[in-house]
Parts: structure tokens; C-alpha cells; sequence
């Protein structure tokens, strides 16, 4: 799995839009949240977040459509 890496400027690379859509505006708003205080152990916490978050609700979408994930 392939999530937002908001330090090396990556984004979401679930295979549901809604999840990559998700993941993707809760990684901006924390960034943008911190503003230019956000040293690279916040933009870290974050990616650590986004991978959990991403994980979550890949697995959620799966099981509210009938697939199976990858992983």
C-alpha cells in the first residue's frame, strides 16, 4: 500500500477514488494545519497518520462493496 507522504510531497495511491479523495484532504488540512510551524517530525506523524487512515478505509470500502483488497 502507498500512501500520502505529505514530506515527500506523494498522494494517496488507494485503489478507491473515494479512500485516494480521503486520505488525500485530511493530509492537506493537517499540513495546512500546522502552517509553516510544521517541522519534518510533524509532516512524519502525519504520513504515519495518512498510512493508517489509508488503511482503514480501504479496508471499510472493501467490505461495503464486495471486494477483495490486495493485501
Amino acid at each position: 500500500m502507498h500512501v500520502a507522504l505529505t514530506a515527500g510531497g506523494d498522494v494517496s495511491h488507494a485503489p478507491s477514488r473515494d479512500v485516494r479523495a480521503l486520505v488525500n484532504a485530511e493530509s492537506a488540512r493537517l499540513t495546512q494545519a500546522w502552517g509553516d510551524s510544521c517541522a519534518e517530525a510533524q509532516l512524519l506523524a502525519i504520513d504515519q497518520q495518512m498510512v493508517k487512515l489509508e488503511a482503514a478505509a480501504t479496508y471499510i470500502d472493501s467490505l461495503q462493496n464486495g471486494r477483495l483488497i490486495p493485501e
